[in-house]
């Protein structure tokens, strides 16, 4: 990455708007231009709105080093395939619905109220593949069927549930003009979107409980965001006093023991299960305070890519010391855009080892317990 593009990533993260002003005229004809080989022009449009909003109201996690240009194209490229996926489904829907009343289908009443409700019923009849599509389905692990148990949830307080399926957000303007955005990582995107047509009071799960009420609990950043079930009347929020407690058991560790250890508070990982298909991180962060040598990303080199490139020729302990002298050499500099370090991890490193600890902990069995790792940041140079 040159100078140039750096400083302006800087700038972006620390929310200067005429940074975001020039990323947004350097790259939003180019990504509508590559996401129209995909999808139409108006879709595309979108798509590469939707990511620019995306790139400001997330600019505080981006890294520096980190390649907008790389970053960009692929939030759209993978934007692109999503939206072809659920047209795709879309239209062998409507299809079938065609082929079954194709009469009606010329009758400009059919459009006011009887085609959606045809359309609700013929999704819930359709086969597996498409109830997957929509989400008619149990889940694989837990054997629960989501859209039918929230529905079960709303109808047992003694209130009317409908389920609208829909690719955008803002659709529920159609239904209703009060909304709360349950979503967790785009909820503001969410919110500017749903305003944007027509919502009228429109909150998101951080402004629920985000100041005391009648002297309750609140979270004054997050709201119920990250928040848990403790009983059937009370809930635990997420944490809003962990910077201290962070810091806290630093301090504690190097005055009992002289060693300084870096210390974090984590919740959910940030990771998806492969199978199941769920997204780990339900917490708003996966890490809301940690001490400062956990701050930035990894800065490493991809060892395989030395041996099979840069010392082909060697092996044994010759290559091993290579590699060794290369890792030595390292100045602080970033490795980002060097092909010896693609394919190496560049997250956050307080995801890394947050998504680490949640995987060998958690909330079941094993209780939430505090999690030792020892030698995360050794390299091959350690002995």
């Amino acid at each position: 990455m040159d100078e140039n593009a750096e400083r302006i990533s800087l700038e972006l993260i620390a929310g200067d708007e005429q940074a975001f002003d020039t990323v947004y005229k350097q790259y939003y004809r180019g990504l509508c231009a590559f996401a129209s080989q995909y999808v139409t022009v108006p879709e595309s449009e979108e798509i590469v709105q939707d990511v620019m909003m995306w790139l400001w109201e997330n600019r505080k996690s981006l890294v520096a080093d980190m390649s907008l240009k790389s970053l960009l194209f692929t939030i759209v490229r993978n934007k692109c395939l999503n939206t072809i996926s659920h047209i795709q489904v879309k239209q062998q829907v409507h299809e079938r619905l065609y082929a079954k009343f194709q009469e009606q289908f010329e009758n400009p009443d059919f459009y006011i109220g009887e085609l959606m409700a045809l359309a609700s019923k013929a999704i819930r009849e359709l086969p597996d593949e498409y109830r997957k599509a929509f989400g008619y389905v149990k889940h694989p692990f837990t054997g629960v069927d989501y859209v039918e148990y929230y529905k079960g949830l709303i109808e047992e307080e003694g209130a009317e549930a409908e389920i609208v399926f829909a690719n955008h957000p803002e659709a529920i303007v159609k239904y209703t003009k009060n909304v709360l955005c349950c979503d967790i990582h785009n909820r503001e995107r969410s919110k500017r979107r749903i305003l944007a047509k027509g919502g009228e009071k429109v909150l998101t799960l951080a402004e629920i409980l985000n100041a005391p009420v009648n002297g309750s609990g609140y979270n004054a950043e997050y709201g119920l965001l990250g928040s848990n079930k403790a009983t059937e009347t009370t809930i635990k929020l997420f944490p809003k006093n962990a910077q201290e407690v962070a810091e806290k058991i630093q301090k504690e560790i190097i005055a009992r023991t002289g060693v300084k250890v870096e210390a974090m508070v984590y919740g959910d990982g940030a990771f998806k299960d492969p199978v199941g298909k769920i997204w780990e991180l339900a917490d708003p962060v996966v890490s809301p305070a940690y001490t400062a040598g956990l701050e930035g990303t990894p800065n490493e080199l991809k060892l395989k890519y030395l041996a099979d490139n840069d010392f082909a020729g060697l092996d044994g302990e010759e290559l091993r010391q290579a590699i060794k002298g290369r890792i030595a050499a390292k100045d602080g500099s970033s490795l980002v855009g060097n092909m010896v370090s693609e394919g190496t991890t560049p997250r956050r490193l307080t995801d890394l080892i947050g998504s680490l600890c949640d995987l060998t902990s958690g909330s079941g069995d094993k209780g939430t317990p505090i999690v030792y790792i020892q030698g995360y940041f050794d390299n091959y140079t350690n002995d």
